[in-house]
């Protein structure tokens, strides 16, 4: 069979390709690199469909990576083989130094193993009557830097302050010298994505290092966030970095503290003089402690409550006005660290007529939205002009662009 080229496309060297027999072996295959023309012989070899006495075990790999054991597989092309051959050993080792097992099975656990340590494996069928397939491998893997039970889940919040993704940014969470787990290569578009979980050993020191910076570095950044909802790392914009550079650092954690922090502050049910503030907890709270007040306010100056439940009801509140909130979990002694201010609006209440206003406080521009209770509707959104015509609030003199426009000029600052 000979591999012919119909057309070399606009790019010929970036090309490659492998193929493959039925029975898992590679037949041939074509490198990238070299330019190659309408025509031109790429690859030869022999078809063959006659199955081996013996095949190749192929798709080599591992599951269930733990600290001292992994389980390894393969795939048995032909389905008939009941036995194998693994050696395993430390990346690098020389076949026939390593430990060898029998399989009955296409799955094997090899045990005995050392934490965050690289290791290799091989493959081979044993068909019977002394005759084996050929060894397959090496495959390679790093055991985990701990067990499976002393981990926990940590989260991570990624951002790009442009809008397109990451552009083939990746950060890996390195503990004890191995990755545990990487994050970045999905985040394809948009500005934000997430939140990406990745199991952490616990008490372990562990860095955020860049595996790539991607198109623009500038545009990333992340929050790294423990099992308990706290914030304990973050990268952020503005600064470039190269593959390989320490972006954060943090313990990892899997206790859970005596009172957790709680999180999510937010607001619901928002009305002139009314509003249900709420949070999440992990559990460990008996109650909690609030204090609310106009937005900015010191804490110490607001409204004190406690709240028996994660939800909390407030009334007496002035309309169309921001006010902040904080909150703070008691656990029947220790006590979390006050978490916000949450900063919420008030909604506009009804007018009683007469009603007069200035519009002195009047937010200065072309725009669209609500403004202290005013409804504005423009032709020209937006906070300076752009052209066209709209109504449009200034605190500066204005001469007329025109004649019967409407006023020319603000009559409190250059009266007629």
């Amino acid at each position: 069979v000979y591999a012919i080229a119909v057309s070399p496309g606009g790019f010929p060297t970036e090309v490659s390709f492998d193929i493959t027999d039925p029975f898992g072996t590679q037949a041939a295959s074509v490198a990238s690199g070299s330019s190659f023309s309408a025509g031109d012989t790429l690859a030869t070899f022999l078809a063959v469909c006659t199955a081996p006495a013996c095949a190749d075990p192929i798709s080599l790999g591992v599951t269930s990576i733990e600290d001292v054991s992994t389980d390894l597989y393969w795939t048995d092309v032909l389905g008939s083989t009941t036995n194998w051959e693994v050696e395993f050993g430390p990346a690098g080792f020389v076949q026939g130094t390593g430990t060898v097992v029998a399989a009955t099975n296409d799955t094997v656990t090899a045990g005995a193993l050392t934490a965050s340590t690289s290791y290799d494996f091989y493959v081979r069928s044993d068909c019977g009557g002394g005759l084996f397939s050929a060894w397959v491998g090496p495959f390679t893997w790093t055991t985990a830097p701990c067990a499976s039970a002393d981990q926990c889940a940590y989260s991570i919040d990624l951002f790009d302050t442009f809008g397109d993704g990451w552009n083939g940014a990746e950060v890996s969470l390195v503990q004890a010298g191995s990755s545990v787990g990487t994050f970045g290569a999905n985040f394809t578009t948009g500005t934000t994505f997430g939140p990406v979980s990745i199991d952490l050993c616990d008490s372990i020191m562990t860095y955020a290092i860049a595996v790539s910076p991607g198109g623009f570095p500038t545009e990333v950044f992340f929050d790294i966030n423990n099992p308990f909802g706290v914030q304990v790392a973050s990268f952020a914009s503005g600064s470039s970095f190269a593959a390989g550079d320490t972006l954060a650092t943090f313990l990892a954690v899997c206790t859970p503290p005596s009172c957790a922090d709680p999180t999510a502050l937010g607001a619901i049910n928002v009305a002139a003089n009314t509003a249900d503030l709420f949070w999440n907890d992990f559990g460990t709270a008996v109650d909690w402690s609030v204090e609310y007040g106009p937005a900015g306010f010191v804490q110490g100056t607001g409204t004190g409550t406690l709240s028996t439940n994660d939800t909390l009801g407030i009334s007496g509140l002035m309309p169309n006005t921001m006010y902040d909130f904080y909150v703070r979990a008691n656990c029947g002694g220790p006590t979390s660290a006050w978490v916000g201010p949450f900063t919420f609006v008030t909604q506009c209440a009804s007018f009683t007529a007469p009603y007069t206003y200035d519009f002195e406080v009047a937010t200065v521009g072309h725009w669209d939205g609500v403004d202290n209770c005013w409804t504005i509707v423009s032709n020209n959104p937006g906070t300076t002009s752009s052209g066209g015509y709209s109504w449009e609030f200034r605190n500066t003199a204005q001469t007329t662009s025109g004649t019967g426009t409407g006023p020319d000029r603000d009559n409190t600052l250059a009266p007629a």
